[in-house]
Formats: structure tokens, sequence, C-alpha cells
């Protein structure tokens, strides 16, 4: 089973965008699961579907984890060691 990471942020992206896109291709690139990650602007109809208000929001699957701040790797791997039961590969 495929999981996704959604990233919502400015446009054009901020600091903090730009330091969670990068988080989030090093936890992708830290477990054995196939995860793909998605861009979207904070001010777009899908955005807006979501209630994201703060930036950078990232969701996993549909669901937030974390909204206007950078999450950290190690927490984001942790979650996924949880929501994965099994490696894809």
């Amino acid at each position: 089973m495929s999981h996704e990471f959604l990233l919502i942020r400015n446009d054009p992206p901020c600091k903090k965008c730009h330091q969670t896109e990068a988080v989030l291709n090093e936890t992708v690139d830290a477990v054995a699961f196939d995860i793909e990650i998605r861009c979207i602007t904070v001010g777009s109809e899908e955005a807006r579907s979501y209630g994201a208000v703060l930036t950078p929001m990232v969701l996993l699957d549909g669901r937030s984890v974390s909204a206007g701040i950078v999450p950290r790797t190690k927490g984001l791997v942790k979650l996924l060691e949880k929501v994965c039961c099994t490696p894809c590969c």
C-alpha cells in the first residue's frame, strides 16, 4: 500500500516551507516504505478543503500531522513506522 505526504505551502514557498520539504525528503529516504510527496499551495481549493490556515501544513494520507512548524525527521519516521505495518518492497 502506498502512502502520501501532502505539503501545503505558500506561493512562493517561505523558508519554513522549503525546510519542511527537505525534511519530508529525508524522511522518505530513511524508511523502507512506498511514500509519495505532493505539494500544493495554500490558496488552492484542495488546501481549503483541509482547512489549511497555517503553513507549512503536512498531512499523511489526508490526516494532519503538523501545521505552522517544521516537523522533525525522527518524529515523522516514528509516525510512519506506526502507520505502515509492512514494507512495500
